[in-house]
C-alpha cells in the first residue's frame, strides 16, 4: 500500500524569526510553503492522507482556507469512509481531496499518524472487469466497504490496485498522486482525459429502456432476500409511471431508493412508504415523513424535491441534476454519506448489466471540466436574454439532444441543444416558483448552450 510519511518540524534561527503581533506569515525553504503555527515556528505537513474525526455528527467542507459556510459535508462515521487525501495547510484548516471534492476542513476534523496509513482507499478491478472501489473504514486494518461502480476503462487490467480520491485520474502509486495534488497538476496519471462513471454522471431528465417488470424481475432474483419484505418487489411499473410524469430518470431514482431503503425494506420504507429517508436528518431520523403509497412518494420526492429543489438553478442545492459526488450532482447537498452518489450509480449499473446494458451510453453526455456558470439560452445566439444557468461547480454533465450550427464564439459555431435540469415552460422560460410543483416536461425543457469548455464522457 502507500508509503509512510513523517510530518517534519522546522525551528527558525533568531535571525529569521518572525516579530512579535505577526499572525500568521509564510516563507519557502528549498521550494516549500511553510506556515507559521505558533511563534517562532513553521510546520510543513508532506502531502498524506489523513483520517476523518468529528465529535459531531458531520463535519463541514469549505471552499477556502478563510470560508465561513461550508460548500458541503460528510459524515464523521468511518463506517462510510475513514480516509481523505491531505494536499496543503493553512494557519487552522487542511486542504483535502474527497470524493471528488477539493476544499478545506477544520484541523480539529483530520488525524495525522506520524507513520503514515497503511491500508488507504483503493481501486481495483474485479474478474468480471467491473471497476471496484474499496473505500477504507480503518486506516489501521485490512477493512474495506466495496463499491461496484461500472464497467472498468480499458486502460486498468484485472487485479491491478490505482489511487484516486476525485474518482476521475488514477495512479498506480498513492505517492505520486499526493505530490500531483499537491502541485496543482495529473500530470504522472495513468488516464490523460480524466474518466466520468457514466451512470454516476447521467443528467436526472432522461428516461430509462428497462420496463417496470425488469426492475421487478432484477430485485427479485438478484436481491430474492430483501424481495419477500420489500415494498418495491412489485413496484417497478410505479416507477416508470413516476418518470413520465416527472420526467426523472426510473432506473436512478430506482437505484436511489434501493441504496436509500436496503432495498425497500428498511422501517421508513416499510411503515411510512418513505423511500428515500427524506427528512431522515443527521441527529433526528425520527422525523422522517410518511406517504400514502410508493407512488405518492416518488411523485412528491421528484416533483417538490427534486425538479423544485436540487435541480432548480435559482435553488441553493443545485450543483447539477446528476448522482455525482461530494465536487458536483445530488451527493454534494443532499447526502452527508461521501460516496451515496457512486453507491447509487452502482445499483443503476447492476440492473442494467443484467438486461445485458440497455442503457448504457444511451445518451451523449458533455462535461463542464471548469467551476463558473454557463448560460443556457433559448436558441444558438449569445444575442438572446439567459434562460438559466448551469451550476458554477465543476464536472457538471449535460444531456445532449442535438449538435447544431450557431453564432461564433472564437471562431467556434458548434452548439448543443440540451435538457436543461430546471422546469421550463411551454415558452421555453424558466418557471419561478409560486406555490405550485408545475410538472416538468421533456419537450418544454430545452435550451442551448455553446460547446466550448465542454468535454465528451469517455468510458
Amino acid at each position: 500500500m502507500a508509503a509512510k510519511r513523517k510530518r517534519k518540524r522546522y525551528r527558525l534561527t533568531e535571525k529569521g524569526k518572525i516579530a512579535a503581533g505577526v499572525i500568521c506569515a509564510a516563507f519557502v525553504l528549498m521550494g516549500t510553503l511553510l506556515f507559521m503555527l505558533s511563534e517562532g515556528y513553521f510546520e510543513h505537513t508532506d502531502p498524506q492522507i489523513v483520517r476523518l474525526v468529528s465529535a459531531d455528527a458531520t463535519i463541514p467542507i469549505y471552499e477556502t482556507s478563510t470560508s465561513e459556510t461550508p460548500f458541503t459535508y460528510v459524515t464523521a462515521d468511518n463506517a462510510y469512509g475513514a480516509d481523505a487525501a491531505l494536499i496543503s495547510q493553512s494557519r487552522h484548516r487542511y486542504e483535502i481531496m474527497l470524493a471528488g471534492c477539493r476544499g478545506w476542513i477544520k484541523m480539529e476534523n483530520a488525524e495525522l499518524s506520524e507513520q503514515g496509513y497503511d491500508y488507504p482507499s483503493y481501486y481495483t478491478v474485479d474478474e468480471r472487469q467491473n471497476l471496484i472501489h474499496m473505500v477504507s473504514t480503518n486506516l489501521n486494518e485490512p477493512i474495506y466497504m466495496p463499491i461496484v461502480l461500472c464497467t472498468a476503462p480499458s486502460w486498468l487490467k484485472q487485479g491491478e490496485i490505482v489511487y484516486s480520491y476525485d474518482g476521475h485520474y488514477f495512479y498506480r502509486s498513492l505517492d505520486q498522486y499526493l505530490a500531483d495534488l499537491n502541485n496543482r497538476q495529473m500530470a504522472n496519471s495513468i488516464n490523460s482525459i480524466p474518466f466520468y462513471n457514466y451512470y454516476q454522471y447521467l443528467p436526472m431528465h432522461s428516461s430509462t429502456s428497462l420496463s417496470g417488470s425488469q426492475l421487478n424481475g432484477w430485485l427479485n432474483n438478484e436481491k430474492a432476500d430483501y424481495a419477500a419484505a420489500s415494498v418495491l418487489a412489485d413496484a417497478g411499473e410505479t416507477f416508470i409511471a413516476a418518470q413520465q410524469e416527472s420526467g426523472c430518470n426510473a432506473l436512478l431514482i430506482y437505484a436511489v431508493a434501493m441504496n436509500e431503503s436496503r432495498f425497500g425494506t428498511s422501517d421508513f420504507a416499510v411503515n411510512r412508504y418513505n423511500l428515500f429517508g427524506y427528512n431522515a436528518v443527521d441527529g433526528n431520523t425520527a422525523a422522517a415523513d410518511t406517504y400514502e403509497s410508493v407512488y405518492d412518494c416518488l411523485l412528491t420526492y421528484t416533483t417538490a424535491h427534486l425538479n423544485w429543489g436540487f435541480f432548480d438553478a435559482l435553488d441553493s442545492r443545485y450543483h447539477g441534476s446528476h448522482l455525482g459526488d461530494k465536487g458536483s450532482g445530488l451527493n454534494v447537498m443532499y447526502a452527508s454519506d461521501p460516496y451515496w452518489g457512486e453507491k447509487a450509480a452502482g445499483y443503476a449499473y447492476s440492473v442494467d448489466s443484467y438486461y445485458f446494458s440497455q442503457d448504457y451510453n444511451k445518451y451523449k453526455i458533455m462535461i463542464k471540466t471548469d467551476t463558473g456558470s454557463v448560460n443556457v439560452r433559448k436558441d444558438a445566439s449569445t444575442q438572446i436574454a439567459a434562460i438559466s444557468q448551469l451550476s458554477s461547480a465543476a464536472n457538471v454533465p449535460i444531456l445532449v439532444l442535438e449538435e447544431i450550427q450557431g453564432e461564433s464564439i472564437s471562431g467556434n459555431s458548434l452548439w448543443y441543444k440540451i435538457q436543461v435540469d430546471s422546469v421550463l415552460d411551454e415558452n421555453h422560460e424558466l418557471h419561478e416558483f409560486n406555490g405550485v410543483f408545475i410538472p416538468y416536461s421533456l419537450s418544454d425543457s430545452i435550451g442551448y448552450v455553446h460547446s466550448q469548455n465542454f468535454i465528451p464522457l469517455l468510458q
